[in-house]
């Protein structure tokens, strides 16, 4: 069928599942496709250990139950084998679409992995910010945090030197209470 209708896929193929095993270990495949039965084992042997490559299951006519079984394993998807070899018709089909589920699922992994650095990252900073307050709280010399002339944060040092009793006293105000006269403030 790949060579018959010039699909755009490269085979490799296992004649056991020892083989199957060791050839998927071995590579990097962007799908797998199983028989079901198979001679030597059962299919969800492999299907836990390659949890990171999408598995199209196929099985024959009556055998229902095992295609839900493998869905159950993790198989993406799976065929039901007529005895007529139509359903060779929708394998390429079925691959394209499990792809296109691999594409979207890698990228929730990336935005969750995304997420979490982002998490790790704000904890970092939540951290780092409150050791800079200690710090600049703790210190002797006046600190003062102004953003559009009005008075954010003052460490206990510069209300000290200010002669500010309580944060009301400071705190949301205008510069204008620190200088001595509006001459002086408007200089500035």
């Amino acid at each position: 069928l790949i060579k018959s209708d010039d699909l755009p896929y490269h085979l490799t193929i296992a004649d056991s599942l020892p083989a199957a095993k060791k050839i998927l270990n071995s590579g990097n495949f962007d799908i797998s496709i199983f028989h079901h039965p198979v001679g030597d084992g059962t299919t969800w042997d492999v299907l836990t250990e390659i949890k990171n490559i999408p598995c199209i299951f196929i099985t024959s006519t009556g055998n229902e139950e095992s295609a839900a079984k493998a869905i159950g394993h993790g198989a993406y998807d799976y065929i039901i084998k007529d005895p007529t070899g139509k359903y060779l018709k929708v394998l390429p089909l079925t691959i394209e679409n499990v792809l296109s589920r691999k594409r979207v699922r890698e990228k929730l992994e990336k935005q969750e992995n995304y997420n979490e650095i982002l998490k790790a990252e704000r904890t970092i900073l939540q951290e780092n910010k409150e050791l800079l307050d200690n710090i600049l709280t703790a210190s002797g010399v006046g600190i003062a945090h102004i953003l559009g002339r009005k008075i954010v944060w003052a460490n206990e040092a510069m209300a000290s030197i200010l002669g500010f009793a309580n944060e009301d006293d400071y705190l949301g105000k205008d510069t204008r209470i620190i200088y001595a006269n509006e001459e002086e403030y408007l200089k500035v």
